[in-house]
């Protein structure tokens, strides 16, 4: 019985060990994700501005008044933020309604075997192991007015005379989510050619059988095996493109049109052009309630599919 009894104390300790080995992951995660949350709350709920960035603790204590300023559309800060936020979901709904399709289609062309298939598959990913900034400044001289290589491909195909303004005008719009689909689209594409590799052959030479043809064998076998990592391709998607400030930045820089003033950069302006830092984690923080909707929605439909 004694050794039985001191065996247990042994075994409850072992059964401890994985806990102490997720400490080191625990503390990375509090130091870069949760204390950055909890210090934008923070932040959110004082009148942080330059004149307190020597000593950001003593900055006056205000409460809720900066998000009531935020939901408040009579003023600028109010006003500025709903036009930024339709802006950022048409920019994000855009950019995903095109770039899904493209990767779906590109990741079936490359599934069936054909000579020089490596070569496009490697083709397909430039765009994307390009830096963002990168594209956004070779689009950026693509659409230039008259000049830009944009413009000249529409005067050889329009004759007359081609004058537009992509990137001060209301075309801006158009110029920012043909730039950031041409980068996004191959994140599509792995994910479909990924899940598209795991599909057994056999399932389609089934359906063949039975007198399916191409369309049908899409729409029976390949959506409904591939829709699981294309709703997540999508959610990590609408994240991506949702908080995406770098395209409109270097496009339109710090004065943007109207158009085109998404809600990261309307951030950005706010806290770093107009020291606006309170108003700007404010703006923040329901930013990030807003992507945490998405989040929800995947994880609550993954549960009932359990």
């Amino acid at each position: 019985m004694l050794s039985i009894r001191g065996k247990v104390p042994r075994r409850r300790s072992f059964r401890r060990v994985p806990w102490w080995l997720m400490v080191p992951a625990l503390m990375i995660l509090v130091v870069w994700v949760i204390w950055p949350i909890l210090l934008s709350f923070y932040v959110a709920m004082t009148n942080l501005n330059v004149f307190y960035l020597a000593n950001w603790i003593s900055a006056p204590f205000v409460g809720l008044q900066n998000f009531a300023a935020v939901f408040n559309s009579h003023n600028a800060i109010g006003s500025g933020f709903v036009r930024s936020l339709e802006e950022a979901l048409i920019f994000t709904i855009s950019a995903i309604a095109i770039g899904l399709p493209l990767g779906v289609l590109a990741a079936m062309a490359m599934n069936r075997p054909f000579r020089g298939r490596v070569g496009l598959r490697v083709l397909f990913l430039v765009p994307y192991a390009i830096p963002i900034f990168v594209s956004g400044l070779v689009w950026r001289l693509m659409f230039l007015q008259r000049v830009g290589l944009v413009d000249r491909l529409l005067a050889l195909v329009i004759p007359t005379k081609i004058n537009m303004f992509w990137l001060i005008g209301p075309q801006a719009m158009i110029a920012m989510i043909v730039a950031n689909v041409w980068s996004s689209w191959p994140f599509f594409y792995l994910f479909t050619l990924g899940a598209l590799q795991g599909i057994s052959p056999q399932l389609y030479e089934a359906g063949e059988l039975d007198g399916a043809n191409g369309t049908k064998l899409f729409w029976r076998i390949t959506l409904p095996l591939i829709a699981r990592p294309l709703m997540i391709a999508t959610i990590l998607s609408f994240i991506y493109h949702f908080n995406n400030v770098t395209t409109p930045y270097v496009l339109f820089g710090t004065t943007p049109p109207s158009s085109v003033d998404t809600l990261p950069l309307n951030i950005y302006l706010f806290g770093f052009s107009d020291s606006l830092f309170g108003s700007a984690s404010a703006m923040s923080v329901i930013s990030m309630m807003i992507l945490i909707i998405p989040v929800i929605f995947w994880l609550r439909m993954r549960k009932g599919s359990q």
